[in-house]
Parts: C-alpha cells; structure tokens; sequence
C-alpha cells in the first residue's frame, strides 16, 4: 500500500480508493494546469472563437484568459462556471479528455 494510501487509512480509518480512471488528475501541479489550458484552447479553437471573443462572452479579461490557456493561472471554480456557460457546455463536456 502506497504511503498516501497508508496515511488515509491511518488517519480516516477507510481505506484509500482512487475516484478518478482519469490519468490526467495524476500529473503534476504545472502539467495538470497545461493540460486544462490546452482543453480550453482546443474547445475555443472548435468554436471559432478568439480569445478576445470568449474573454467577452465569458466576462474574463483578456490577458487572464491567454495566461489560463498556456497553465500559467490557476483556475477558480466560479471561473470554470464562466467558461462553460460562455462555452455553451457541460462540466463533464469539459473534462472529457
């Protein structure tokens, strides 16, 4: 049993089980912000849309938006919510990659 798994058990007394099938949870913190940055731009890209015209449909800026496609900005859920109204799609729309 792995040391987190060991830690869980310990401290909850229920053993560890792994949620998510989706290797994408397990990369690291800057490779797991690229990869969502790059779903973003892959979904805009499918749309058509600039940058400049999601930031409007969404109510973000510019400058943040660009920074959250390159993994360069965490994302807040309330910002998540933004995008997949702005978007048009659902939470499970977006992560499914």
């Amino acid at each position: 049993m792995s040391n987190k798994k060991t830690l869980h058990k310990k401290r909850t007394g229920i053993p560890y089980v792994k949620v998510s099938q989706n290797p994408i949870t397990d990369l690291p913190r800057e490779e797991f912000l690229l990869a969502v940055g790059k779903r973003l731009k892959a979904l805009r890209n499918e749309r058509n849309q600039s940058i400049r015209e999601l930031a409007a449909s969404s109510g973000l800026d510019n400058s943040k938006l660009a920074k959250f496609e390159k993994g360069q900005v965490n994302f807040t859920i309330l910002t998540l919510l933004q995008l997949y109204n702005a978007l048009e799609i659902t939470a499970a729309e977006f992560w499914d990659f």
